[in-house]
């Protein structure tokens, strides 16, 4: 099998397809789709074998589970290349089932590429999808990946449709949200942090800037939210005590370094309460917040 993985990238997809239709093993047709992975991963891109993997993957000559596995594929190679024919797919296909497994693999992008250096080059085109389709479940798996990958741009997008007015756009607007609920990377804390600062204590913007902070629950995010509850007046006293009931090291580590009296507060309200919350915590108390 190993040497299959160092032929020519052509001679990779065949032993793909022999692997099947041939031999009839799909354990190892999967071995050796992820050695096509691996080759469009890790070599110079080759735009002639990319043009005839798109024709492979919409003809109706190939079995769909063929299909399938080269959108897999793609995703798994996750590099811009491999993602923008991915999107394109996702957005064209005519076979429905089809289009909806390259829309999943487009989801599956972003835990690929996250907390990679590359990150950044896949934000472009997933937020070029996220402005271009109507369609919900492109909308959801555009949001999914931006999320998970985390890069600020993104986040920012997602941030903007998330806190659309209602009636504007709801089913973007909810679909963002959802994207924020797979944000855990410190990359993300910047556009997260000018949120927080900017809007009131519980509002809209603030509450959901607050949350994906304490969820990312990082040293980057744990200082944003500190540096915010410093400046604070007292109407953030519930979030302090929220916060004081920390999810991690970090949270934990900031919350306690902030109850120094040498920090300075422009409330001690807030930060007695984020006292009172960080000790109900150790008590094993549950302060609810926003």
């Amino acid at each position: 099998m190993k040497e299959i993985r160092e032929k020519d990238i052509n001679a990779i997809f065949q032993h793909f397809l022999d692997a099947g239709r041939v031999e009839n093993d799909p354990m190892k047709q999967g071995a050796v789709q992820n050695y096509l992975a691996y080759a469009l991963r890790d070599r110079p891109p080759n735009p002639a074998f990319l043009k005839k993997l798109q024709e492979f993957i919409e003809s109706d000559e190939a079995s769909k589970f063929e299909r399938k596995m080269a959108l897999g594929a793609l995703s798994f190679a996750a590099t811009k290349e491999t993602v923008g024919l991915l999107i394109h797919e996702a957005l064209n296909l005519k076979d429905k089932e089809l289009r909806e497994s390259a829309v999943a693999c487009v989801r599956d992008v972003g835990d690929i590429v996250s907390g990679t250096l590359e990150k950044d080059d896949f934000t472009p085109k997933l937020t070029a999808v996220w402005f271009a389709t109507n369609d919900p479940k492109i909308m959801l798996s555009s949001a999914e990946s931006l999320g998970r990958i985390g890069s600020a741009s993104g986040v920012e997008v997602l941030l903007a449709a998330a806190l659309a007015p209602d009636g504007q756009d709801d089913v973007r607007r909810e679909k963002a949200a959802y994207g924020l609920l797979k944000v855990n990377q410190p990359s993300a804390v910047p556009p997260l942090a000018a949120a927080l600062e900017k809007n009131p204590p519980g509002s809209q913007a603030n509450t959901v800037a607050f949350r994906t902070l304490n969820q990312i629950g990082d040293k980057t995010a744990s200082a944003a939210v500190v540096k915010w509850l410093q400046a604070a007046d007292s109407s953030a006293v519930e979030q302090a005590a929220s916060w004081g009931h920390v999810r991690t090291t970090a949270q934990a580590e900031a919350a306690q370094a902030a109850l120094d009296p040498k920090v300075p507060f422009r409330s001690e309200e807030v930060r007695r309460a984020l006292r009172a919350g960080l000790n109900a915590h150790r008590a094993g108390i549950i302060i609810s917040g926003p």
